[in-house]
């Protein structure tokens, strides 16, 4: 029984150079090793082939960990501004209250 060709295997080649097209599927996103068309392929996100479950859960927590630092920065983005406007509304009510005194002495 003839099998066309699989889509990946149409864009492998052994001695790849750096003109001719590559695969999503030919080296892991993390660490660059070689995928062969033997051994499994664990993806991630849809578009991400890795070697190992190992590689692909290593670049899990990456994601994780800087989705995280994201938000953190987020959050400590809004509180600078909440700071910055109560801050501002702050001196706003000094600068009224000195200049109420300061009328209050002149008369």
């Amino acid at each position: 029984m003839n099998r066309a060709p699989s889509p990946r295997s149409v864009f492998y080649y052994d001695s790849l150079s750096d003109d001719e097209p590559r695969h999503f599927l030919d080296s892991c996103f993390l660490c660059n090793k070689v995928l062969s068309g033997h051994k499994d392929i664990f993806m991630y996100e849809g578009d991400k082939p890795f070697c190992s479950e190992d590689c692909r859960q290593k670049q899990m927590d990456f994601d994780e960990k800087k989705e995280q630092e994201e938000k953190m920065k987020l959050k400590m983005k809004m509180k600078m501004k909440s700071f910055s406007s109560s801050s501002s509304s702050i001196k706003s009510f000094q600068r009224s209250s000195l200049i109420k005194e300061m009328v209050v002495q002149k008369t």
